[in-house]
């Protein structure tokens, strides 16, 4: 009995598990069906959106127009409108500058630049350097700046802040031009010997210069002609002697002495402007030039030392000053053609020159002319 009891309450149990079963698989088809619901769903939303895709509004913009100019330096903007007032806006370039013409405002130099300008409509300025010119040189001198256009590799010494040239060092120029600066000081002075037998034609001494020593230019076998500028005061002694092939020599200004030997030799001679200033022609200072004609001693001379003049056989018309006091002997021996003398003053001034008579003999038989 009892086992009967037990076999009907697994069977209902089992009963209740195969209902319970049966249950659950009828819930699970309705979710399938709500699925598939949801999915047509999505597709109708699809289809609605595309359709609204296909009636879109496209934009017909007008044409653009501008509504603030561009300038040289800012931007302008442009804009547009489609007929549903839809609007788009576009940025114009600036234009930059235009400018007209360089105008020169300052001319460049030899030593300065220039400067010129340029102008834009909008009243902008640009400016530009103007490179420097070169040195316009006149007889070795710029005509603008004063730059002396010397010679390179001569030698140098420093002395009280100033130069002295004293050398010829590797020049090798045929014409000598001295500079009248180096390394920014001023060069003021020839020394003693600088060019002694140098073998230049031509030579050209700056308005710096003050001072040229003893022997500077002896024996330039070659120098043609000088000028001594009126800067120089001071000359040394035989500056000039055995210059051989020099045949004009012009002193331009006021000197303290004019000392020995200064044309000692130079046999080609012809022409010769004495410097103002001095009061002494020195001993042998014209010897051996034998082709000087004539020369005219300048007013405040007042001695003629021994031999300044000896044997310049071609020389025969001088010209004394009035201030003259003493001729020493043998300053005219050997002048043979000498015939004229022109005296600056009168016979009695003339009677109180002390004259010596040693080797003058050319000198007191010329005739004698009286300003």
């Amino acid at each position: 009995m009892k086992k009967s009891m037990m076999f009907l309450v697994f069977c209902a149990i089992g009963l209740m598990v195969f209902l319970s079963s049966c249950s659950t698989n009828t819930n699970v088809t309705p979710v399938a069906t709500t699925e598939t619901a949801s999915e047509t769903s999505v597709m109708s939303t699809t289809t609605t959106e595309t359709m609204s895709d296909t009636n879109e509004h496209i934009h017909s913009f007008g044409e653009w127009v501008t509504t603030k100019e561009p300038t040289c330096t800012e931007t302008g903007e442009k804009e547009r409108y489609c007929s549903c007032g839809e609007k788009q806006t576009q940025t114009i370039a600036a234009q930059g500058h235009s400018f007209g013409a360089w105008n020169t405002i300052k001319k460049a130099t030899c030593t300065e630049e220039g400067v010129q300008e340029r102008v834009c409509s909008c009243g902008a300025k640009e400016t530009s350097a103007i490179p420097m010119i070169d040195h316009h040189y006149v007889n070795y001198v710029c005509d603008v700046c004063g730059k002396v256009n010397a010679s390179e590799g001569l030698e140098y010494s420093l002395k009280n802040n100033t130069y002295i040239v004293t050398g010829r060092g590797s020049c090798n120029d045929s014409t000598l031009v001295i500079p009248n600066e180096h390394n920014g000081k001023p060069v003021t002075a020839i020394g003693k010997d600088a060019f002694r037998g140098n073998s230049f034609v031509n030579l050209f001494i700056p308005d710096s210069i003050t001072s040229i020593e003893y022997g500077a230019f002896s024996h330039s076998w070659n120098l043609k002609s000088v000028t001594i500028p009126a800067s120089v005061t001071h000359l040394g002694d035989y500056i000039f002697d055995f210059c051989q092939k020099l045949e004009k020599a012009t002193f331009m200004g006021s000197v303290d002495s004019f000392g020995q030997g200064m044309f000692y030799g130079c046999k080609a001679l012809k022409e010769i402007t004495l410097p103002s200033g001095i009061t002494t022609i020195g001993d042998s200072a014209f010897l051996f030039c034998e082709r000087l004609t004539s020369v005219t001693i300048p007013e405040g001379v007042q001695f003629i030392d021994s031999f300044a003049f000896c044997d310049c056989k071609n020389l025969s018309t001088i010209k004394f000053p009035s201030s003259l006091i003493k001729i020493d002997g043998y300053a005219f021996n050997g002048c043979n053609k000498l015939n004229t003398i022109w005296f600056q003053g009168n016979r009695s001034q003339w009677s109180k020159i002390a004259i010596d008579s040693d080797g003058n003999s050319p000198l007191i038989k010329a005739n004698i002319k009286f300003n």
